[in-house]
């Protein structure tokens, strides 16, 4: 008996350790990572800095709800905007949801009323709270769709021709 929902195939492989881009799976199987644990490890398993920034991290303090602050905040924050030219403001999502809420309101707020569109491709996967967040077409078409009053779109993409402008 299996205490997981299936929500997913059943794996096909079981990885038991890690290192830098590699994987090994309960027999020594080496593969190459390219997912990186869906973006989560995108800078290798095991790697020595990580693992060390990690352990300090987690003997003062794991995680808080962007309700509160906290020191490293800040300054992750003044880093990121450096790091993008300056003068700007970094949000700290705590999802994907999140985050393209926060895309989403913020095209509304700087383009202004009715002069923004978000378009979503037919087809494809942006995340399971995006296809709740987004109007879609019921079946695939050849042309951009008009903006729903939501301000947005699908976009056909990719046909049996190659990408489509919209």
């Amino acid at each position: 008996m299996t205490y997981l929902m299936s929500t997913y195939a059943a794996p096909s492989v079981t990885f038991v350790r890690g290192r830098g881009s590699y994987l090994w799976d309960e027999q020594g199987r080496r593969y190459l990572d390219f997912l990186s644990g869906l973006a989560v490890t995108s800078l290798g398993h095991a790697h020595p800095a990580v693992a060390e920034a990690l352990c300090r991290a987690a003997n003062t303090l794991l995680h808080t709800s962007n309700l509160f602050g906290t020191v490293p905040g800040p300054e992750v924050a003044a880093t990121l905007d450096r790091l993008i030219g300056g003068d700007g403001k970094v949000f700290f999502a705590n999802s994907g949801a999140e985050a393209n809420e926060c895309a989403i309101k913020l095209a509304r707020k700087w383009a202004g009323h009715g002069r923004y569109v978000v378009l979503s491709a037919y087809g494809s996967f942006h995340g399971a709270p995006w296809r709740r967040c987004m109007p879609r077409a019921s079946r695939p078409s050849t042309r951009l769709s008009s903006p729903s009053r939501t301000g947005s779109a699908t976009w056909p993409g990719r046909t049996s021709r190659g990408w489509k402008r919209p």
